[in-house]
């Protein structure tokens, strides 16, 4: 049976399905948009990083604008602002100009927040789980479809791809994403739930009134919240590794091509999908988003252990399989733990601070890791990035003293 809040539900998954599988075009491919300028490793692996800063800066913002204004205009916002910026990513002809498009797509990019607090506006007790898990695994699929497509796209020379046409079928995908929420999409945050409803907040959804920092003050000295900010950093960052060094490690190391690279993304967001979709909610619910958590950040670490020494397709295909499992089982017991934690007035802002500190670990990590790519061997920004996991499980392991956990 259908419930009452299936369909909305729905319509956000939807929405991220397809924006995902614009940004899943991008990711694999994007080394060869930085070798086409002249961008060294390292400066590629710090366009990554500079996309991540963006977010860092934005994210938060989003989440907070969308506990006061509604999810629903954030969401058109956010996905308009992609679409322009991989106009620029496509036009790009220099490093600074790549550089500045990475910059706009990480300042439009607030999707996954608000999309995690949609969810959870549409959802109770144990169905959080699987609200959360659905829209993990929409984005998950988007990332089947979007690197293939984006291999597809590329062929198997590089030197011959049309990097212009790549850029404008994600930002296309985008701009259909904005148009499904526009059409759609209901407001899942009504406004008596809206920290700016007693505000000063008019039917416009406008603020009448400066509004002080302190509510997210309040959320940054929660002792749960920030122990799960620090997560976030650390596991965002590891898992950082694969959007900014794999593709590099991929190509230089074995050989495969644009397209190869793309199909093998495809296959590991498949698994991420198939685990987002059917098993991490019911996981949760059985085991606890706590358990969950430390399985994901155990598992992903071992996956890059295995990545680091592979010399081959075959190891390298099985690390990708770890690596997928781990990836999978990270983002729905975060933001669960994170979501329950709030009230609806706040979850937006919470799940923004989450997501913004992540974003400091994809913002480091591709900052060292071309550097550790040129100077220390291929493999070792994998092996930097199992490293990052340790500390994220000793602190997963302390949340069993906090309520919710």
């Amino acid at each position: 049976m259908i419930g009452r809040d299936d369909v909305p539900l729905a319509i956000v998954c939807l929405v991220v399905f397809v924006s995902l599988m614009g940004a899943g075009i991008v990711v694999p491919l994007f080394p060869f948009f930085g070798a086409r300028v002249g961008a060294s490793p390292a400066a590629i692996t710090q366009l990554v990083a500079a996309f991540s800063l963006g977010q860092l800066i934005s994210t938060p913002f989003w989440g907070w604008l969308s506990d006061r204004i509604g999810r629903r205009p954030v969401f058109l916002m956010s996905l308009t602002g992609a679409a322009f910026a991989y106009i620029l990513l496509g036009t790009a002809d220099s490093v600074g100009m790549l550089l500045f498009s990475r910059i706009v797509g990480g300042l439009a990019s607030g999707i996954g927040a608000v999309a995690f607090a949609a969810a959870a506006d549409l959802s109770r007790g144990e169905d959080r789980a699987r609200a959360i898990g659905r829209v993990g695994a929409a984005a998950a699929f988007g990332f089947i479809v979007g690197p293939a497509l984006g291999g597809l796209l590329a062929g198997s020379d590089p030197a011959s791809a049309d990097y212009l046409v790549i850029a404008l079928v994600a930002g296309s995908l985008d701009l259909v994403a904005m148009a499904l929420a526009w059409k759609l999409l209901p407001e899942t945050h009504p406004v008596e739930a809206r920290v700016g409803a007693s505000r000063g907040i008019g039917a416009d959804g406008l603020p009448r009134a400066v509004v002080t920092a302190a509510p997210l003050m309040k959320l940054l000295r929660d002792p749960l919240l920030w122990r799960m900010n620090l997560i976030g950093l650390l596991g965002a960052g590891g898992m950082a590794v694969l959007d900014s060094t794999f593709p590099l490690f991929a190509n230089r190391a074995l050989g495969l091509s644009p397209r190869e690279i793309g199909l093998m993304f495809g296959a590991m967001a498949g698994t991420n999908a198939l685990l987002q979709a059917v098993a991490v909610g019911p996981a949760m619910n059985r085991f606890g988003a706590r358990t969950c958590l430390l399985a994901s950040v155990s598992i992903y670490g071992a996956g890059c252990l295995v990545v680091a020494v592979s010399h081959t397709v075959p190891v390298l295909m099985a690390g990708m399989l770890v690596l997928a499992v781990g990836y999978a089982l990270f983002t729905p017991p975060a933001s669960q733990l994170v979501s329950n934690e709030v009230g609806p007035a706040d979850r937006g802002a919470a799940l923004g601070i989450f997501q913004g500190a992540g974003n400091i670990g994809r913002f480091l990590t591709p900052l060292v890791s071309g550097a550790m790519f040129t100077s220390f061997g291929m493999g070792s920004p994998f092996l930097g990035a199992a490293v990052l996991m340790v500390p994220a499980l000793l602190l997963i392991l302390g949340l069993s003293r906090y309520r919710g956990s």
